[in-house]
């Protein structure tokens, strides 16, 4: 029987709070360069960089007085990145992954 913790077993649940940590530990240091490369408020930089809807987002920046415009411009970047480029290329690598496992498999049956 195992006697492990509930957090200790092979459970996804830290793997889901370390990458929350690290999602918000990245998007604060990339409002942290944001701010200091275009003089860009606190409130603006946090907000253009956090990761979530750009909805909710805009609702934010207008209620605590932040650059609407660019808080929109940022986070509409974003999701056209990952729409349009990250997709690209995971579909790159899935083709590239999957002829590699192809010619391994044409190699091991002509033996």
């Amino acid at each position: 029987m195992n006697q492990l913790p509930v957090l200790l077993r092979n459970e996804p649940i830290p793997v889901q709070g370390s990458s929350s940590v690290l999602l918000i530990a990245g998007s604060l240091g990339l409002s942290y360069i944001l701010m200091r490369m275009f003089s860009l408020s606190a409130a603006t930089s946090l907000l253009s960089m956090a990761p979530g809807g750009m909805d909710q987002m805009s609702i934010m920046a207008h209620e605590v007085n932040a650059n609407l415009s660019v808080v929109s411009g940022y986070q509409l970047f974003r999701i056209l990145f990952i729409f349009f480029i990250v997709s690209s290329l995971l579909k790159m690598i899935l083709m590239h992954m999957l002829r590699k496992k192809g010619a391994r498999t044409i190699l091991r049956s002509s033996k």
